[in-house]
C-alpha cells in the first residue's frame, strides 16, 4: 500500500446533526466512525461563517480508504449535500500507521489474519500524532504500554463506535460502544515503539479492542 492509502476524517457539525453525517458517510462507503461531543469556543462571527446556529458540536471522526474519502469531501462541497440538514466543516488528513486487521477491514479484506504490527504508511515526519480508540475502562493499562514504549503522557476523549459491522463480519470481533480515544504527540524516534505496544497489548484482538492509526503532524508548538 502508498503512503496515501488512508485517511482521517474530522467532521465537526451542530449538536444533534451528526446521525445526518452518518447516514451519508454510510451511504459513501465510509464506515468508521468514532463520534464525540465538543463545544465551540469560536466568536459568533466566525460561527456565523462556518454557519454555526450553536456552539455544541457533534465532533466526528472517521477512517477510510483514500478513494472513498476523497470522494466524500468532494461530496460534502457540491450544492446538493444539502439534503444533509447539517452545518458546519470536514477536513481529513493521509495517515502514516494503522492496525493491519483495521486496514483490512476498511478494505473489505480478509488479508489480515494476524495482528502483529501497525501499517506503516509514511515515515519522515518529525512529530505524530497517536490516536488509540479503545473500550472504555482500558485506558490506564494503554497508558502504562505506552509509556513503557517512550510516551511521555497523553489526552484521553471520551466517544462511541458509531461504525458500521465491517471489523465484526470479518473477524468475529465485538466492539464495545463505549469507548475512550488516547491521543498521544510522539517523536519519530518514539512512533514506532510506542504504536507497536499499543498495538501488541490492546489491539483488536485484545479485551481492549483498540483501533490504532498515527497522523504526520506538520508543527508542534509547546504552550507555557
Amino acid at each position: 500500500m502508498n503512503k496515501d492509502s488512508f485517511k482521517l476524517i474530522i467532521t465537526i457539525v451542530e449538536r444533534g446533526k451528526g446521525k445526518n453525517v452518518l447516514a451519508m458517510y454510510s451511504g459513501h462507503r465510509v464506515q468508521a466512525h468514532l463520534q464525540c461531543a465538543g463545544r465551540g469556543t469560536a466568536s459568533s462571527e466566525l460561527m456565523d461563517t462556518f454557519g454555526f446556529g450553536t456552539a455544541e458540536r457533534d465532533v466526528l471522526i472517521s477512517l477510510a480508504p483514500s478513494p472513498d474519502a476523497d470522494r466524500l469531501l468532494q461530496r460534502l462541497e457540491d450544492a446538493t449535500h444539502a439534503a444533509l440538514r447539517a452545518k458546519g466543516i470536514a477536513f481529513s488528513m493521509s495517515l502514516n500507521a494503522m492496525n493491519n486487521l483495521l486496514a483490512a477491514a476498511l478494505l473489505n479484506s480478509a488479508a489480515a489474519e494476524e495482528e502483529e504490527e501497525p501499517l506503516m504508511e509514511k515515515k519522515g515526519r518529525a512529530m505524530s500524532l497517536i490516536l488509540a480508540a479503545v473500550d472504555q475502562g482500558s485506558t490506564d493499562d494503554v497508558m502504562n504500554s505506552a509509556r513503557e514504549a517512550g510516551a511521555r503522557g497523553g489526552t484521553v476523549l471520551r466517544a462511541r463506535w458509531a461504525g458500521g459491522k465491517a471489523i465484526e463480519q470479518f473477524y468475529g470481533i465485538m466492539i464495545q460502544e463505549e469507548k475512550e480515544i488516547i491521543a498521544i504527540v510522539a517523536s519519530a524516534e518514539r512512533r514506532n515503539a510506542i504504536l507497536e505496544a499499543i498495538n501488541k497489548n490492546h489491539g483488536l484482538r485484545s479485551d481492549a479492542h483498540g483501533m490504532i492509526c498515527s497522523v504526520p503532524l506538520d508543527k508542534v508548538a509547546r504552550i507555557g
